[in-house]
Protein backbone atom coordinates (compact mmCIF):
# COMPACT_ATOMS: atom_id res chain seq x y z
CA UNK A 1 0.00 0.00 0.00
CA UNK A 2 2.46 2.06 1.01
CA UNK A 3 4.69 1.73 -2.40
CA UNK A 4 1.30 2.17 -4.42
CA UNK A 5 0.67 5.44 -2.68
CA UNK A 6 4.55 6.39 -3.43
CA UNK A 7 3.92 5.69 -7.18
CA UNK A 8 0.63 7.46 -7.71
CA UNK A 9 2.77 10.33 -6.10
CA UNK A 10 5.68 10.29 -8.33
CA UNK A 11 2.61 9.47 -11.18
CA UNK A 12 1.11 12.60 -10.50
CA UNK A 13 4.30 14.73 -9.99
CA UNK A 14 5.47 13.26 -13.88
CA UNK A 15 2.48 14.52 -15.14
CA UNK A 16 2.59 17.57 -13.73
CA UNK A 17 6.39 18.39 -14.64
CA UNK A 18 6.14 16.33 -18.40
CA UNK A 19 4.75 19.45 -19.98
CA UNK A 20 8.05 21.36 -17.98
CA UNK A 21 10.25 18.90 -19.50
CA UNK A 22 8.70 19.24 -22.52
CA UNK A 23 8.59 22.89 -23.25
CA UNK A 24 12.31 23.15 -21.90
CA UNK A 25 13.35 20.30 -24.66
CA UNK A 26 11.61 22.41 -27.77
CA UNK A 27 13.87 25.52 -25.89
CA UNK A 28 16.48 23.71 -26.21
CA UNK A 29 16.02 22.30 -29.75
CA UNK A 30 15.27 25.92 -30.66
CA UNK A 31 18.47 27.12 -29.06
CA UNK A 32 20.72 24.57 -30.74
CA UNK A 33 18.98 25.86 -33.86
CA UNK A 34 19.73 29.15 -33.24
CA UNK A 35 23.20 27.92 -32.35
CA UNK A 36 24.01 26.42 -35.11
CA UNK A 37 22.85 29.56 -37.67
CA UNK A 38 25.13 31.55 -35.11
CA UNK A 39 28.04 29.53 -36.23
CA UNK A 40 27.14 29.63 -40.19
CA UNK A 41 27.15 33.27 -39.84
CA UNK A 42 29.99 33.44 -38.35
CA UNK A 43 32.07 31.05 -40.64
CA UNK A 44 30.37 33.54 -43.58
CA UNK A 45 31.59 36.54 -41.97
CA UNK A 46 35.24 34.90 -41.58
CA UNK A 47 35.18 34.42 -45.66
CA UNK A 48 34.02 37.21 -46.14
CA UNK A 49 36.98 38.89 -43.98
CA UNK A 50 39.33 36.68 -45.58
CA UNK A 51 38.00 37.90 -49.28
CA UNK A 52 38.53 41.36 -48.11
CA UNK A 53 41.62 41.20 -47.23
CA UNK A 54 43.06 39.82 -50.50
CA UNK A 55 40.99 42.69 -51.96
CA UNK A 56 43.63 44.92 -49.84
CA UNK A 57 46.65 43.12 -50.40
CA UNK A 58 45.89 43.25 -54.07
CA UNK A 59 45.14 46.94 -54.07
CA UNK A 60 47.65 47.35 -51.84
CA UNK A 61 50.22 45.52 -54.75
CA UNK A 62 48.79 47.75 -57.17
CA UNK A 63 49.63 50.94 -55.62
CA UNK A 64 53.09 50.64 -54.14
CA UNK A 65 53.33 49.36 -57.92
CA UNK A 66 51.97 52.65 -59.23
CA UNK A 67 54.11 54.65 -56.47
CA UNK A 68 57.09 53.08 -57.59
CA UNK A 69 56.45 54.13 -60.82
CA UNK A 70 55.66 57.91 -60.07
CA UNK A 71 58.96 57.99 -57.96
CA UNK A 72 61.18 56.86 -60.70
CA UNK A 73 59.50 59.67 -62.99
CA UNK A 74 60.57 62.26 -60.28
CA UNK A 75 63.62 60.77 -60.20
CA UNK A 76 64.02 61.14 -63.92
CA UNK A 77 62.65 64.62 -63.65
CA UNK A 78 64.68 65.89 -60.81
CA UNK A 79 67.96 64.48 -62.90
CA UNK A 80 66.81 66.08 -66.13
CA UNK A 81 66.09 69.32 -63.85
CA UNK A 82 69.94 69.21 -62.47
CA UNK A 83 71.33 68.40 -65.94
CA UNK A 84 69.50 71.53 -67.19
CA UNK A 85 70.71 73.72 -64.18
CA UNK A 86 74.14 72.82 -65.07
CA UNK A 87 73.81 73.57 -68.61
CA UNK A 88 72.16 77.01 -67.51
CA UNK A 89 75.23 77.56 -65.48
CA UNK A 90 77.49 76.77 -68.38
CA UNK A 91 75.90 78.97 -70.72
CA UNK A 92 75.90 81.81 -68.06
CA UNK A 93 79.04 81.34 -67.80
CA UNK A 94 79.99 81.57 -70.93
CA UNK A 95 77.90 84.69 -71.55
CA UNK A 96 79.43 86.74 -68.50
CA UNK A 97 83.08 85.60 -70.01
CA UNK A 98 82.05 86.80 -73.64
CA UNK A 99 80.98 89.85 -71.94
CA UNK A 100 84.15 90.65 -69.90
CA UNK A 101 85.95 89.88 -73.07
CA UNK A 102 84.31 92.10 -74.77
CA UNK A 103 84.58 94.99 -72.18
CA UNK A 104 88.43 94.23 -72.16
CA UNK A 105 88.74 94.65 -75.66
CA UNK A 106 86.22 98.20 -75.72
CA UNK A 107 83.51 96.54 -76.97
CA UNK A 108 80.88 97.46 -74.62
CA UNK A 109 77.65 96.79 -77.33
CA UNK A 110 76.68 93.60 -75.33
Amino acid sequence: MRVDSMERKIEERLYDTRPIWEHVASKVDLLQEGLQELRKGQNDLREELRKGQEDLRQESRGLKTYLRGILRRMSIFNDTLVAIQADYRDIYDRVRGLELKAEVNGQCDL
